[in-house]
Parts: C-alpha cells; sequence; structure tokens
C-alpha cells in the first residue's frame, strides 16, 4: 500500500460484510458461493481500490468458524467458512470489528474462533471484552510513526444472547465519552467503530449526530458507523470525521438501496484529518463489490450524494424520524 504525501496516512474503510449466506438465500448465498468457487473472487473487482491506502478496516457481520450451536438450516446462517480469512488478509485487511449484533449467532466458542482465525493472521480484532475484564483493550496499529488507536461498540440489541460480555456491547454513554477521552492520550489518532442506529434508512438521527459529536469533543479523529445497511452521509465536524454509516460492502440484500456503497478514503497529516473522499461502489448480482459503471455509477454516486444532503439538514424530529424508519 502506498500513500500520497511521505508523511500522510490513508486510512480505507468498507462497510458489513456477511461472508455467509443471508437467511433468505441458504443455498445460493455469497457462502454457498465461496463453498462452490472459493473466496478469492470476493474482493477482485476492488483490489486497486482497498491497496491504495496504508490501513484497511471493516466490520465482519458474522462469526468466522465451523463451530455452532445450531443445527440443521439455521446453521448455515451468518456462519462463515474459515477459509475466507487467506482472502481478508491478502486484500489488505489488518482491522476487523466484531462487536454488532450478529456476532453471537453461533455462540461463545464460535466468537472465539473468529478473534483466534483473525489475529493468527496478523488482522487486529477490535471490540473483545476479554475474560474478567469490564472494558475492552484499546487496539494500537503504528504507521509511519503514529499510534492509530481502536476502539468499537455495538449499540444494537443482541437478538441471540441477552445481555453478552465477551464484545463492547450497550455500554453506558457517559463510559463511552470517559473512555475516548482516556484512549486519546494513549495514541496519537483515535478511531471509533460504531454499530449503530436503524436499518434501512439514509439518514441518522439527532441522538447518533449528538453522540458522535460528544464523542469528537472527547478526543476522537474518526468515527465509522455501521449496521443500517444503506451508506448515510459523511461529514467533518471540528476538522474531524463522521461516517455515519458506511452501508453494506460485501452482503447479499438484494433491494437496490442496499447495494449502492462507497469505501471511505480518510488522510492524516500531521496534525490529523485533513480531507476525506467516498470511492463509489455497487453489490453486483453475485453479492460482490465491484466498480460500478455507467447507470450504475450515475445511481451509486446519486444515493451518496443524497445521503450527504440529508445529514446536511437533519433537523426533523423524532416522531417524524420513526415514522421513515418504519416505512424503511
Amino acid at each position: 500500500m502506498s500513500s500520497y504525501l511521505k508523511n500522510e496516512i490513508i486510512i480505507l474503510a468498507c462497510g458489513d460484510m456477511l461472508l455467509a449466506d443471508f437467511y433468505f438465500d441458504i443455498g445460493f448465498g455469497l457462502g454457498s458461493l465461496i463453498s462452490e468457487h472459493g473466496p478469492s473472487e470476493i474482493f477482485k473487482s476492488v483490489h486497486p481500490i482497498l491497496q491504495s491506502g496504508d490501513l484497511l478496516v471493516g466490520n465482519l457481520e458474522c462469526p468466522i468458524s465451523e463451530k455452532s450451536i445450531n443445527t440443521g438450516i439455521h446453521k448455515k446462517e451468518f456462519l462463515a467458512s474459515p477459509e475466507v480469512i487467506k482472502t481478508l488478509y491478502s486484500e489488505g485487511f489488518r482491522v476487523i470489528n466484531i462487536s454488532n449484533n450478529h456476532i453471537s449467532q453461533h455462540g461463545l466458542d464460535a466468537f472465539k474462533d473468529t478473534v483466534n482465525i483473525l489475529e493468527n493472521r496478523n488482522i487486529a480484532v477490535v471490540g473483545e471484552i476479554a475474560s474478567g475484564n469490564k472494558k475492552q483493550k484499546l487496539i494500537i496499529k503504528t504507521i509511519k510513526g503514529k499510534r492509530l488507536g481502536f476502539l468499537s461498540y455495538s449499540l444494537v440489541e443482541d437478538h441471540f444472547e441477552k445481555s453478552p460480555s465477551y464484545y463492547a456491547y450497550c455500554p453506558n454513554i457517559s463510559d463511552m465519552i470517559e473512555r475516548a477521552e482516556v484512549a486519546k492520550k494513549e495514541c496519537d489518532f483515535l478511531i471509533i467503530i460504531l454499530h449503530w442506529g436503524d436499518e434501512f434508512i439514509d439518514h441518522p438521527s439527532l441522538s447518533q449526530v449528538k453522540l458522535a459529536h460528544d464523542l469528537i469533543d472527547a478526543g476522537c479523529d474518526l468515527i465509522l458507523g455501521g449496521h443500517s445497511h444503506i451508506f448515510q452521509g459523511v461529514e467533518q465536524y471540528k476538522g474531524k470525521v463522521i461516517a455515519y454509516s458506511l452501508g453494506n460492502f460485501a452482503f447479499s440484500m438484494p433491494w437496490k438501496p442496499t447495494r449502492a456503497t462507497g469505501v471511505l478514503k480518510v488522510h492524516f497529516n500531521e496534525k490529523g484529518c485533513h480531507c476525506f473522499s467516498v470511492i463509489p461502489i455497487w453489490i453486483n448480482n453475485s453479492f460482490r463489490p465491484i466498480i460500478p459503471q455507467d447507470k450504475q455509477k450515475e445511481y451509486v454516486e446519486k444515493r451518496l450524494n443524497n445521503a450527504n444532503n440529508l445529514l446536511n439538514n437533519v433537523n426533523t424530529t423524532q416522531e417524524e424520524y420513526t415514522r421513515r424508519v418504519n416505512k424503511a
């Protein structure tokens, strides 16, 4: 990977990755395609993009394991084969978030497998709560002499375990702020990954905007959001970058708005974030990210622009926001 300037650090981030079959495509989802053809084709079309920065960050929306507490058809849902790890590594992923509402779907052993498989490939895992600890470890990656610190939290209800204690699940907001303040003292740049908000809506709630701003005020330099499955806007607040949701990246949702996404590219100089861009991406009929062309490109760019325009006009009431969520 390379940077444009000698001392510049470029972070690339993409959205949710389900490297397994979805609920509605058992037997012909991405997991089944991987079983049949191997994982090497998943990111092949966007390989040059993924190689264009210094650090690649992703959100893993499923465990990687051969173990499961489930049986029958439910064992195939949201459970990726360990063979995907080689591809994740070769494509450049070095930081993976596991704090999300599907990581516990196949039980604690599958979760532990996921962490071990990733770490054994030198991919840092963000969001794990080690046994006996209440606070997650700050993950630090050193690039060009700068310490990049990573934390992550899931603010989404876990439907598979009532109160999971092994990943950063639904923390108290004041604890998140305090942790950010402390973590900032241990690194040069602090990146927080958030699994939050509502699904299938193209802008954040007012409470999400407030939390993001509070985290920036506490010392965070970059916020990477996910869970909505639709790309939401990206803003700069006090010079820092907030991506409210990066949408999907490798996911078998057929609804057209969930297939228009982008790779976020954030440039850091000595003082922090100084600029960002979003590279348009389309998820094709084989559930793989590709570089869109022609009408697909026009559609994706329109979705990304609309998301930013909505973000710039987020002044809706909670009642109106709830109505939009229910409609979505």
